[in-house]
């Protein structure tokens, strides 16, 4: 019966193939955006899972101001800063097991006749810190060595920056100038898919300390807890060491502690937020699809009164002419799913690729989980169902009598 319910249907499809399709088109659109921007979302958050788990969740990140998980203005963030003392601190609380400073700064960069602008991130090079430094992604050096005791004019390029900061790629060797003072490129960093760390350069602490005139500053605080130990105790005994150091009462801190978890946390958040706003404008395109069904179910079954009276009069029973209707409207929502399914496929694609090559955004993937394709497709086939219910039921009640008189 279901077997004859679907030919019946798919025979009605091709005799309106015109009609059909324009119907079909909005849910095409609706799910191919919907299938777009889920498995665009999902694997940014894979991407940022993975990026924060090479960080580790045994760390903890201390910014001045707002920090990560931001709630300061751009004045607070900009009047508090960090230093040496702080460092020492942290090293003092129970549980730490590593504390160092990083120093970050924007600087020019000349390379050959043309002149950018880039990060630059300086780090100690003591042999611990330096071990540590290397376990995360971000810090890997594809090509070359990682900084010494010594490399006082030595620079390690990003990824992307290495690529794409100037017309010609920087390698291994070559001679670039940071803020007017030359420095030689003795490592280049494995791809991490991040922007940031990709478009870096990287010279000793001591170094920059020189070149920035910051004899004391540090931009943030990278913290490994011992083993056994609570990040979470650790981040709370960090504030109040660093609170009673710097004269302050809890909620007016000048500075922010993040575990590496919370941070994840917080970007999660963000892309869900933006993923559920993308998708509920999608669903304004789905909305008019369910609707175009609609019309189209009304039309065919004023097309079909005739037909519908001459079913009922061999014995068709109500709920046969509701399932006729109700598959029909169905298919025409499960057509467009996959065709919507195979759009999106594409749509994530090119968005990838057209983010990694033009703007050079490796941050960005797609992840078609099983759910995400069957859901689809199922979504679909209810939009049509559920839009084709009122004409199938208006056709299931029509009167056999009034059908057959009807021109």
């Amino acid at each position: 019966m279901i077997e004859s319910f679907f030919k019946f249907a798919i025979r009605r499809m091709r005799h309106r193939k015109l009609r059909s399709w324009l119907t079909i088109v909005s849910i095409v659109i609706g799910i191919a955006l919907v299938v777009s921007l889920i498995s665009i979302g999902s694997g940014m958050q894979t991407t940022v899972d993975d990026l924060f788990k090479s960080l580790g969740t045994d760390k903890i990140l201390i910014t001045p101001g707002g920090g990560f998980a931001a709630g300061g203005s751009g004045s607070e963030v900009t009047a508090a800063k960090l230093y040496d003392s702080d460092v020492e601190i942290v090293r003092d609380v129970n549980g730490v097991e590593l504390a160092t400073g990083i120093l970050m700064r924007t600087a020019q960069i000349k390379y050959r006749d043309q002149v950018k602008y880039a990060n630059v991130v300086a780090a100690s090079t003591e042999s611990e810190i330096r071990e540590q430094l290397q376990e995360i992604d971000f810090y890997k050096v594809e090509h070359g060595r990682q900084l010494g005791p010594g490399d006082a004019h030595k620079a390690i390029v990003g990824y992307a920056a290495s690529r794409s900061t100037f017309d010609k790629e920087i390698k291994l060797g070559d001679k670039i100038f940071i803020d007017d003072i030359k420095f030689s490129i003795v490592g280049v960093q494995q791809k991490s898919g991040s922007p940031i760390h990709d478009g870096l350069f990287r010279i000793t602490l001591d170094t920059a300390r020189d070149l920035f005139d910051e004899p004391d500053e540090v931009s943030i605080i990278v913290v490994k807890v011992k083993k056994g130990f609570d990040p979470s105790v650790v981040a709370e005994a960090i504030k109040k060491d660093l609170r009673k150091d710097h004269g302050l009462e809890e909620g007016d801190e000048d500075f922010t502690v993040d575990l590496a978890q919370n941070i994840v946390q917080g970007f999660t958040a963000i892309i869900t937020l933006i993923q559920v706003i993308l998708v509920g404008i999608a669903a304004i395109s789905l909305l008019v699809g369910g609707i175009g069904i609609m019309n189209t179910m009304y039309t065919s079954v004023i097309e079909q009164t005739r037909d519908i009276g001459i079913m009922k009069a061999i014995g068709a029973k109500n709920w046969h002419i509701m399932s006729i209707f109700l598959f029909e409207a169905g298919l025409i929502g499960l057509s467009g799913g996959i065709l919507g399914l195979l759009l999106g496929i594409g749509m994530s694609y090119a968005i990838v690729q057209v983010g990694a090559i033009v703007y050079g955004i490796t941050l960005l993937s797609a992840v078609f989980s099983p759910m995400l394709i069957f859901g689809s497709l199922l979504f679909s086939f209810c939009i049509g169902m559920v839009s084709g219910s009122l004409p199938a039921y208006k056709a299931a009640k029509l009167n056999p009598m009034d059908s057959l008189r009807y021109e």
